[in-house]
């Protein structure tokens, strides 16, 4: 499987049309193959996938569709009517551990091409519509956190307890975190997107990753920290 995009600056880079059948027909083979092979349950398993989530740079995406029948595939797709809404909870492979409350249409009309570069015209309702305009989002250089009105949920007490705990950073939170992660070789920690949302970016490389935290869970962390370091 190829490594997943998961540096924002480069995530918020829109992607360009595709003009090319060759070009269009070989990445939608690649998208393809990487989503059918990222099946399951655990963390690499993906509903949909972006060019540029791979690297690429031309605006083509892929998603599961419905029990039975094979992926979509679009090819320089565009959103041209709405109805509707639904909140719902979502994630995105390029912000492991993220959870974020987004709202978006029930129901959307998409103008693309296909693989051949075909125009096409699609209709997409509930889940179907979530997928095409999560993944229409990344093409346009837009993530799950970018959404005003979205909660961000903190990924430790999702994972620890099924709970859905918003994650609520206070500047002192902020503080500590930054001081915690400097000691353990990250710096230049910034908030990105609403409270809770922090990335953190390694010393002498690009790396970085989102880290949201909620206080009681991150108290719990310093705590353990310290306890390690007065045993050593």
């Amino acid at each position: 499987m190829r490594e997943i995009i998961t540096d924002l600056n480069q995530l918020r880079e829109p992607t360009e049309p595709v003009t090319s059948k060759r070009a269009s027909g070989q990445l939608a083979d690649i998208l393809i193959n990487e989503l059918l092979e990222r099946g399951g349950a655990d963390a690499l398993a993906a509903d949909g996938l972006a060019a540029n989530q791979l690297g690429f740079t031309e605006s083509v995406c892929v998603f599961r569709g419905p029990p039975g029948q094979p992926p979509v595939c679009l090819v320089n797709p565009v959103i041209y009517k709405e109805i509707g809404s639904i909140t719902a909870k979502e994630s995105c492979l390029s912000l492991p551990g993220v959870v974020v409350l987004v709202k978006r249409p029930e129901r959307i009309k998409v103008s693309a091409h296909n693989r051949y570069l075909v125009p096409v015209q699609h209709k997409f309702a509930g889940a179907m519509a979530r997928k095409a305009y999560h993944e229409i989002d990344h093409l346009n250089g837009r993530l799950i956190i970018d959404y005003e009105e979205g909660q961000i949920f903190c990924p430790v007490c999702v994972l620890a307890t099924g709970t859905s705990l918003v994650a609520q950073s206070t500047g002192k939170l902020l503080i500590r975190e930054q001081n915690l992660l400097y000691q353990r070789g990250y710096d230049k920690v910034e908030r990105v997107a609403g409270d809770g949302v922090i990335v953190c970016k390694r010393v002498d490389s690009s790396e970085s990753f989102i880290s949201p935290r909620c206080e009681w869970c991150y108290d719990k962390e310093v705590a353990k920290d310290a306890n390690i370091n007065e045993n050593e």
